[in-house]
């Protein structure tokens, strides 16, 4: 696809291809930084967020309220799809964006890129937390999100 060749990263092209194992949330955010730049937005940063803090709770919901109330900014998350979805044989490592946040009730809109599968869904937010404070295999660090949005002064 165009962005793979544009963006060019080894990584990431061995993380999609057929068996891949994907990438982890830091060459996540390395390379959504790299995709950024190729594409002519060098005044983007990426912040790359672990949710294995107790005070991620609050981090995560600051993070979505603003993400929220902006049209520049996007929240990209790295979390156990089957605890999102309730499938029990569907907990593998995931990456989705967030489309809305609903916070009266405190429910995330995930656009599931597994669109074979997943229409876009409503999950409440300790659930997603949960799904991103999880163990990922080869990084030995929690899940989390990544928050792309542009460089402040």
């Amino acid at each position: 696809t165009p962005v793979l060749e544009r963006t060019n990263d080894p990584r990431w092209t061995a993380g999609l291809s057929e068996g891949g194992r994907g990438l982890t949330l830091d060459q996540l955010g390395e390379v959504a930084l790299e995709c950024l730049r190729a594409h002519g937005f060098p005044g983007h940063r990426v912040e790359v967020v672990h949710a294995d803090d107790p005070g991620d709770a609050s981090a995560f919901h600051a993070a979505l309220v603003e993400n929220e109330r902006s049209s520049g900014d996007f929240l990209v998350l790295n979390f156990l799809q089957g605890i999102c979805v309730g499938d029990p044989e569907g907990v593998y490592g995931h990456v989705s964006p967030v489309g809305a946040y609903d916070e009266a009730r405190r429910r995330v809109l995930i656009l599931d890129v597994d669109r074979a599968w997943y229409e876009p869904y409503w999950v409440p937010e300790a659930t997603v937390l949960e799904a991103m404070a999880t163990v990922d295999d080869d990084s030995g660090l929690a899940r989390g999100w990544l928050w792309i949005r542009p460089a402040g002064p």
